[in-house]
Protein backbone atom coordinates (compact mmCIF):
# COMPACT_ATOMS: atom_id res chain seq x y z
CA UNK A 1 0.00 0.00 0.00
CA UNK A 2 2.77 2.50 1.11
CA UNK A 3 4.49 1.54 -2.05
CA UNK A 4 1.50 2.55 -4.17
CA UNK A 5 1.02 5.72 -2.33
CA UNK A 6 4.80 6.68 -3.16
CA UNK A 7 4.61 5.83 -6.73
CA UNK A 8 1.36 8.10 -7.13
CA UNK A 9 3.52 10.87 -5.58
CA UNK A 10 6.16 9.92 -7.29
CA UNK A 11 4.09 10.13 -10.60
CA UNK A 12 2.32 13.49 -9.96
CA UNK A 13 5.69 15.11 -9.33
CA UNK A 14 7.15 13.77 -12.36
CA UNK A 15 4.11 14.94 -14.58
CA UNK A 16 3.45 18.25 -12.99
CA UNK A 17 7.81 18.95 -13.86
CA UNK A 18 7.91 17.96 -17.07
CA UNK A 19 4.66 19.46 -18.64
CA UNK A 20 3.74 22.08 -20.91
CA UNK A 21 3.58 25.54 -20.10
CA UNK A 22 -0.69 26.20 -21.24
CA UNK A 23 -0.31 30.17 -20.78
CA UNK A 24 -0.04 30.96 -24.21
CA UNK A 25 1.68 34.90 -25.07
CA UNK A 26 -0.08 36.97 -28.33
CA UNK A 27 2.38 36.70 -31.06
CA UNK A 28 4.37 40.16 -31.80
CA UNK A 29 2.61 42.94 -33.64
CA UNK A 30 3.81 45.34 -36.38
CA UNK A 31 4.01 48.40 -33.26
CA UNK A 32 5.57 46.05 -31.06
CA UNK A 33 8.70 44.91 -33.75
CA UNK A 34 8.61 49.04 -34.33
CA UNK A 35 8.42 50.21 -30.49
CA UNK A 36 11.51 47.37 -29.64
CA UNK A 37 13.64 48.54 -33.14
CA UNK A 38 13.16 51.79 -31.59
CA UNK A 39 14.34 51.62 -28.15
CA UNK A 40 17.54 49.40 -29.19
CA UNK A 41 18.28 52.13 -31.43
CA UNK A 42 18.03 54.27 -28.95
CA UNK A 43 20.04 52.29 -26.63
CA UNK A 44 22.60 51.74 -29.30
CA UNK A 45 23.23 55.46 -29.77
CA UNK A 46 23.50 56.22 -26.07
CA UNK A 47 26.06 53.65 -25.75
CA UNK A 48 28.19 54.33 -29.10
CA UNK A 49 27.97 58.28 -28.70
CA UNK A 50 28.80 57.96 -24.82
CA UNK A 51 31.48 55.87 -25.21
CA UNK A 52 32.83 57.81 -27.86
CA UNK A 53 32.84 60.74 -25.34
CA UNK A 54 34.36 58.59 -22.60
CA UNK A 55 37.35 57.48 -25.20
CA UNK A 56 38.05 61.06 -25.96
CA UNK A 57 38.36 62.40 -22.59
CA UNK A 58 40.74 59.44 -22.01
CA UNK A 59 42.57 60.38 -24.36
CA UNK A 60 42.56 64.16 -23.18
CA UNK A 61 43.78 62.64 -19.70
CA UNK A 62 46.36 60.63 -21.33
CA UNK A 63 47.81 63.54 -23.17
CA UNK A 64 48.07 65.09 -19.60
CA UNK A 65 49.65 62.02 -18.16
CA UNK A 66 52.41 62.47 -21.23
CA UNK A 67 53.89 65.32 -19.72
CA UNK A 68 53.39 64.51 -15.86
CA UNK A 69 53.38 60.64 -15.35
CA UNK A 70 51.38 59.14 -12.49
CA UNK A 71 51.52 55.72 -12.78
CA UNK A 72 50.90 52.93 -15.15
CA UNK A 73 47.29 52.34 -14.51
CA UNK A 74 45.48 55.71 -14.49
CA UNK A 75 41.93 56.86 -14.88
CA UNK A 76 42.68 58.27 -18.28
CA UNK A 77 43.29 53.98 -18.96
CA UNK A 78 39.77 53.23 -17.24
CA UNK A 79 37.76 55.55 -19.49
CA UNK A 80 39.19 54.53 -22.63
CA UNK A 81 38.58 51.29 -22.10
CA UNK A 82 35.42 51.62 -20.76
CA UNK A 83 34.31 53.85 -24.12
CA UNK A 84 35.55 51.76 -26.44
CA UNK A 85 33.51 48.41 -24.46
CA UNK A 86 30.41 50.77 -24.49
CA UNK A 87 30.86 51.81 -28.56
CA UNK A 88 31.66 47.65 -28.95
CA UNK A 89 28.36 46.62 -27.31
CA UNK A 90 26.38 48.95 -29.22
CA UNK A 91 27.58 47.21 -32.26
CA UNK A 92 25.29 44.10 -31.24
CA UNK A 93 22.38 46.54 -30.34
CA UNK A 94 22.19 48.01 -33.24
CA UNK A 95 21.97 44.83 -35.61
CA UNK A 96 19.15 43.37 -33.50
CA UNK A 97 17.53 46.51 -33.70
CA UNK A 98 17.65 46.62 -37.71
CA UNK A 99 16.66 43.03 -37.76
CA UNK A 100 13.60 43.93 -35.24
CA UNK A 101 13.03 46.79 -38.03
CA UNK A 102 13.25 44.67 -41.02
CA UNK A 103 10.72 41.92 -39.50
CA UNK A 104 8.45 44.47 -38.39
CA UNK A 105 7.96 45.76 -42.54
CA UNK A 106 7.57 42.18 -43.24
CA UNK A 107 4.60 42.11 -41.53
CA UNK A 108 1.50 42.94 -42.40
CA UNK A 109 -2.26 41.93 -42.11
CA UNK A 110 -4.50 41.29 -45.12
CA UNK A 111 -8.31 40.03 -45.84
CA UNK A 112 -6.73 37.42 -48.18
CA UNK A 113 -9.55 35.56 -50.51
CA UNK A 114 -10.01 32.19 -49.72
CA UNK A 115 -12.21 28.93 -51.51
CA UNK A 116 -14.70 27.56 -49.19
CA UNK A 117 -17.73 25.02 -49.28
CA UNK A 118 -21.04 26.46 -48.82
CA UNK A 119 -24.22 25.04 -49.91
CA UNK A 120 -22.57 22.11 -52.09
CA UNK A 121 -20.64 24.97 -54.36
CA UNK A 122 -17.63 26.80 -53.93
CA UNK A 123 -17.47 30.46 -52.73
CA UNK A 124 -14.38 33.04 -52.13
CA UNK A 125 -14.55 34.90 -48.88
CA UNK A 126 -12.23 37.06 -47.64
CA UNK A 127 -10.37 35.32 -44.86
CA UNK A 128 -8.19 38.15 -42.35
CA UNK A 129 -4.88 36.31 -42.25
CA UNK A 130 -1.36 37.44 -41.19
CA UNK A 131 1.24 38.02 -44.04
CA UNK A 132 4.84 37.40 -43.92
CA UNK A 133 7.39 39.20 -46.83
CA UNK A 134 10.33 36.89 -46.92
CA UNK A 135 13.30 38.38 -48.46
CA UNK A 136 16.04 36.43 -50.75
Amino acid sequence: MTKTVYLVILMAIAFSSFSQDTTTSAPLTRQDYLQKSKSQKTTANILRYGGGALAVAGFLLLSDDVVNPKDNFSASTVLICAGAAAAIISIPLRNAARKNEQQAMSLSFKNLQAPQLTNKSIVQRAVPSLSLKINL
